[in-house]
C-alpha cells in the first residue's frame, strides 16, 4: 500500500552495459528502473538532471504494512477521500486491503499492475548498495540520509552548479538564515557529509523562501509563498499517476503570475528532456547522463 508510483518494468541487462566496470543484474535493473522513474518522473528530478532545477529531495518513511494500515485507520472518511491511494493490483495484501475500503474510497483509489508500481519506497532504502554502484559525475550528488531514528530517510539529488549558483545569487538571504559566512560551492559539497552546520541551520529554519529557491520555484514564487496566505493554483496540470518520458510533468509548485517565466522555462526544459530520452532505453540513458562530464 502506497501513495507512490512509477512506470514500466525492468530493462534488459545487456541494454544497460557496464557501469564503473560493473554490470547490473536483471533484478538490479528492475530496481533502478523504478527508482529512476520515481525520482526523475514522479518527483521531477529529470529537471535536476537535464535542466536548471537545483535540488530534488524525497522523504521516505520505512513503515511496516501494519503501521501503514494503522495510520490509514486513524483518518476520517473525508481525510481518506482526500488522499491519493495507489495500490498494486497484483499484490495480495494490497487487494485484500482494497476490499476493506468504502465504496467512495474505492472509486478514488488507483490500481496499477506490478510492472508499473513502486511496490515499496522502502525497497530503495534497503537496496541502497545497488544505487551506490551508479557512476555519478561530480556535477551531481545522489545521497541517502537518515533524518530520524524512526526510520525516516531523505534521498537528495543535487545539481551541484545550479544549487551553488542559486545560493550565491541569494547569498545574503542564506547568510541571514544560517548566521555565518560560507562558500556556496563548499556548502553544497557538504551535503555528502553526515553533518553540516549550514544544512542543519537551513533545515531548522524551515524557511519556505530559501527552500523554494533551492527547489527551483523561482524568487518571486518562493517569496510570495513564504509571505502570503493566498494560494493560487499552479499551471492547470492534471494529476497523472503514471508519468513517462513521453508525458513529462512539470515540477509542481505554486505560481503567483499568469505568464510565469519559471513555468515557461520548465516547459522549454521539458522539450529537451523528452528529446534526450526519445527512442532510448530509460535506465541506460539515465546512467549515461548521470556519468556525463
Amino acid at each position: 500500500m502506497s501513495i507512490f508510483f512509477c512506470l514500466q518494468g525492468c530493462s534488459k541487462k545487456n541494454e544497460i552495459g557496464k557501469n564503473k566496470g560493473y554490470e547490473f543484474s536483471e533484478e538490479e535493473c528492475s530496481l533502478l528502473d523504478k527508482f529512476f522513474r520515481y525520482l526523475l518522473l514522479n518527483e521531477s528530478g529529470a529537471y535536476t538532471l537535464l535542466g536548471t532545477k537545483p535540488l530534488t529531495d524525497v522523504y521516505i518513511c520505512c513503515e511496516t504494512l501494519e503501521d501503514q494500515k494503522e495510520r490509514w485507520d486513524r483518518l476520517s472518511e473525508d481525510e481518506k477521500l482526500e488522499r491519493v491511494l495507489i495500490l498494486n493490483q497484483d499484490d495480495f495484501n494490497d487487494m485484500d486491503f482494497y476490499q476493506t475500503l468504502s465504496e467512495k474510497v474505492k472509486k478514488n483509489a488507483i490500481l496499477v499492475p506490478e510492472r508499473d508500481y513502486v511496490f515499496s519506497l522502502k525497497e530503495f532504502i534497503d537496496n541502497w548498495s545497488v544505487i551506490e554502484k551508479i557512476s555519478i559525475s561530480p556535477k551531481y550528488l545522489l545521497i541517502r540520509k537518515q533524518v530520524s531514528p524512526n526510520q525516516i530517510f531523505r534521498i537528495v539529488f543535487v545539481n551541484v552548479v545550479e544549487t551553488a549558483s542559486v545560493i550565491q545569487k541569494h547569498y545574503k538571504i542564506f547568510r541571514d538564515v544560517v548566521g555565518f559566512d560560507f562558500d556556496p560551492f563548499s556548502v553544497v559539497l557538504e551535503l555528502k557529509k553526515p553533518k553540516s552546520l549550514f544544512w542543519e541551520k537551513l533545515g531548522e529554519s524551515g524557511g519556505a523562501y530559501t527552500w523554494g529557491l533551492l527547489y527551483g520555484f523561482g524568487e518571486r514564487n518562493a517569496f510570495f509563498y513564504s509571505s502570503s496566505e493566498e494560494r493560487p493554483s499552479f499551471n492547470g496540470q492534471t494529476f497523472n499517476p503514471l508519468p513517462s518520458t513521453e508525458n513529462v510533468l512539470l515540477p509542481s509548485f505554486i505560481s503567483f503570475s499568469k505568464d510565469d517565466p519559471i513555468v515557461k522555462r520548465y516547459e522549454k526544459e521539458r522539450v529537451g528532456i523528452k528529446k534526450a530520452y526519445e527512442g532510448k532505453n530509460f535506465v541506460h540513458q539515465t546512467l549515461l547522463k548521470l556519468a556525463e562530464d
